[in-house]
């Protein structure tokens, strides 16, 4: 049997709008985003989307907003860092330094990401690594505050306590308003048995904080002193 034109034309459809549906059930069954040809949405908007379910600390949704976002734009390294970050405050440490190792794949030069990486490492007490990195970043950003600060409390913690004043110092030169080194350079003198100085610190640390946990943890720390 011969069929028309328009007939060929509707077995061919046929098949095609099944497969269609099939993969319409897929996508949503296993929450995936729609390919952009079919109407989905960009890696940047995946992206944005992610962001604003982590500021509202909805970190397992937006680790699904920023995975699809990851398959759309594998080059993209913002994705990565801010991945690492919520994989990092649910506590999936392991993942997190997967996620800073792409970024600093694509962008060797990144500072913070080494920064990040060093964090991760001293959570799992890989402490040379966490060094290493740090040292690294303040070669790349000698004026690079955070990682002074970290690797200031790196060596507090490993009671280096010469290095850690030296990291300290050097944050309060660069950055006399934040808060965090005078406490931790607190920490140190009073370790030291230098409590005035300690008392000195702490207060100042207290005239410029905005952490209500650590400005009680200061103000219980004067007391004793």
């Amino acid at each position: 049997m011969k069929f028309a034109a328009g007939e060929r034309l509707g077995h061919v459809l046929a098949p095609l709008g099944a497969v269609l549906a099939v993969a319409f059930v897929i996508f949503w069954a296993n929450d995936f985003e729609l390919p952009e040809f079919l109407g989905g949405k960009t890696a940047d908007v995946l992206f944005e989307e992610g962001l604003s379910f982590a500021r509202a600390g909805r970190h397992e949704a937006a680790l699904r907003k920023y995975d699809s976002a990851a398959r759309k734009k594998p080059e993209d390294h913002r994705i990565f860092v801010m991945r690492a970050s919520s994989r990092r405050r649910l506590g999936q440490t392991g993942e997190a330094l997967e996620d800073l190792n792409r970024v600093l794949a694509l962008r060797p030069e990144y500072a913070e990401a080494l920064a990040g990486r060093a964090q991760l490492y001293a959570r799992l007490k890989r402490y040379r690594e966490a060094f290493r990195d740090l040292d690294l970043a303040l070669r790349k950003r000698p004026d690079f505050t955070t990682a002074l600060l970290n690797r200031g409390i790196l060596y507090l913690t490993r009671r280096s306590y010469r290095r850690a004043l030296r990291d300290f110092n050097r944050c309060i030169y660069l950055a006399p308003d934040e808060a965090s080194p005078y406490f931790h350079r607190a920490l140190v003198y009073s370790r030291q048995g230098r409590k005035r100085i300690a008392r000195r610190d702490l207060k100042k640390f207290l005239s410029l904080s905005r952490d209500a946990r650590q400005k009680e943890i200061a103000r219980g720390l004067l007391k004793r002193m």
